[in-house]
């Protein structure tokens, strides 16, 4: 944009020239703007729009926006001339509001706060209350605008759930066509990048003030300044913007779980069971009916775009990663949550936000930490502390689930590893045995899982060499690399207690993506060094069996001769 701005005498002034610095600077000549068209003959349209966009990602509002369109017509109706009538009928002819979400919608709320109106639910109300003062057309909207009844409407709409704020009421007097700003996070984001303050220091009245002052001095209409503003910090600025890339993912997961979750629900695989959270792809729900709904297709399309790196030709890459495993790795880490959390399945609830989080956190790491953990028997620790012996670090457990849950802290992907079914060992004392490698990005993984193992396995014969006896490994579980998705899925042996043959989805805790502290490698001759200082006493053969039953009878009868379990400190 070009064109000399002088400079301002009070606060208010050089705040103005700041924004109008900043619309010089960052965005194109008006005259290459694209236009903001609204819906000026369809109140239906604007109402819907209006409240579906604040707080979601606009692909997704325009996704309810095409649906509407493409039933009504169906219907032999119109949407671009639709009244409030229109709407409210077609709510009835679907079946209410559940059939309007299920068939049009999705199940996003009109805020994050558990049990918050469902924004299908806000339309409706919010058509029913403009309805009920007279006001049906997009025109009597903009007659009532320089009327008390325009005052009224402006009440009534603000008391309906989620819209109080008024950004939702300032949009659609933009969509009818009315002069107005919609201040939302893309514009607040704007002005207080161009002010140099803080997002939570400017409110909203005073940027709608800025942005319409701007738009005068700069001879446009505000809703086209708006506009400008938006489409620049979606698409150009977003690429420079880490912040705003990540802010659009999250808003692009959160939608796509309002879409996934109304169709696992009615395939009753949600609510998932506090005792069975973990679900798999393949094995509870089948794939393609979540692969093919539009908003899988952009969440994938975003992080492919998003992370070239990781994405980009991954047929020509030695060990491929593809953005769908993620995402499938989000959906059921996100449902996991939900049910060992409060057990709301709903798009904006605290579980589903910590998995957004958590997917971001992993695409973004260089890179990630895998751990070999291997359960044991006849092995223990002298204190509660875990034990460092060379490259490998013995838990001890102090509960019956204590190596489960130890596990699923080092492998947030392990629990959909048991298909519902927890392991359960008896031949005490049990401990956990963990090998930890740092895999770089783009290095073989499989390699460094083999490499773990290998580790633990060196630990197991100095330990069986130095007691005399044989310690019985009962389960391993090798972590996936890394520890979201499921193009690298470990293949460990079964064994008599089938703990983890394979590995899939992130569950409930952050992934390890720390880099590892540096350790100097550890020679056998040191290793040794190291074990000769374990207490041991006197031992024979300890008992083994091939099942649990086995193990625990064997251990009844032969508790005399069976040796002391070996005790590291």
């Amino acid at each position: 944009m070009s064109g000399a701005v002088p400079a301002g005498n009070t606060s208010e002034d050089k705040d103005l020239e700041k924004v109008l610095a900043a619309c010089h600077d960052r965005l194109p000549p008006p005259a290459q703007w694209s236009a903001f068209a609204g819906y000026p003959e369809s109140l239906a349209l604007s109402v819907i729009d209006a409240i579906w966009s604040v707080g979601t990602r606009y692909a997704i509002t325009t996704g309810v926006i095409n649906r509407y369109i493409a039933q009504r017509r169906l219907r032999g109706g119109d949407a671009t001339g639709d009244d409030l009538t229109d709407l409210l009928t077609f709510y009835n002819q679907l079946g209410g509001i559940d059939a309007f979400i299920h068939h049009i919608g999705t199940r996003n709320r009109v805020s994050t706060q558990p049990g918050a109106t469902l924004k299908g639910a806000a339309v409706q109300e919010a058509a029913t209350a403009l309805l009920g003062l007279g006001i049906n057309t997009a025109a009597q909207f903009r007659t009532a605008e320089t009327t008390d009844l325009g005052d009224q409407a402006r009440a009534a709409w603000t008391a309906v759930p989620g819209q109080g704020s008024g950004v939702s009421w300032r949009y659609l007097r933009m969509l009818l066509g009315l002069p107005d700003v919609k201040p939302d996070r893309m514009v607040i984001r704007f002005i207080t990048s161009a002010l140099g303050i803080s997002e939570h220091s400017l409110e909203r009245e005073r940027a709608v003030q800025l942005v319409c002052a701007a738009a005068e001095r700069l001879g446009i209409e505000p809703p086209a300044l708006d506009h400008a503003i938006w489409t620049w910090q979606t698409t150009g600025h977003r690429a420079h913007d880490s912040i705003s890339q990540a802010e659009h993912l999250k808003a692009l997961a959160h939608t796509f779980i309002g879409a996934a979750f109304p169709i696992l629900a009615q395939q009753r695989v949600i609510p998932a069971s506090v005792f069975q959270p973990f679900i798999h792809v393949g094995r509870d729900y089948a794939g393609p009916d979540i692969m093919h709904q539009p908003e899988f297709q952009e969440l994938e399309s975003a992080l492919e775009q998003a992370y070239p790196g990781r994405f980009a030709e991954p047929l020509k890459r030695r060990h491929a990663e593809f953005a769908k495993h993620y995402v499938f790795s989000f959906l059921e880490a996100a449902i996991a949550r939900c049910a060992l959390g409060d057990g709301v399945f709903e798009a904006d609830s605290p579980a589903v936000a910590r998995s957004a989080d958590e997917l971001i956190d992993v695409l973004n790491s260089d890179e990630y930490t895998l751990q070999c953990c291997r359960a044991v028997t006849h092995i223990t620790t002298t204190g509660e502390e875990p034990v460092q012996i060379g490259e490998v670090t013995i838990y001890r457990e102090t509960d019956t689930p204590d190596l489960v849950e130890r596990a699923q802290q080092l492998i947030p992907a392990i629990p959909t590893a048991f298909g519902g079914d927890l392991p359960f060992i008896y031949a005490p004392p049990h401990a956990l045995l963990v090998s930890t490698a740092a895999v770089p990005q783009g290095d073989d993984p499989y390699a460094a899982g083999r490499r773990a193992s290998s580790t633990i396995n060196r630990f197991l014969l100095l330990a069986r060499l130095l007691h005399a006896g044989r310690i019985n490994p009962v389960g391993r579980s090798p972590a996936p690399p890394p520890s979201w998705p499921k193009s690298a899925r470990s293949h460990g042996r079964s064994t008599p207690c089938n703990w983890a043959p394979s590995l899939s989805a992130s569950c409930d805790s952050p992934p390890t993506t720390r880099r590892p502290s540096p350790r100097s490698a550890t020679s056998s001759t040191q290793r040794s060094s190291n074990a000769t200082a374990w207490r041991q006493r006197p031992s024979t053969r300890p008992c083994t069996g091939t099942t649990a039953r086995t193990k625990k009878a064997t251990t009844s009868n032969a508790s005399s001769t069976s040796p002391p379990p070996l005790r590291l400190s």
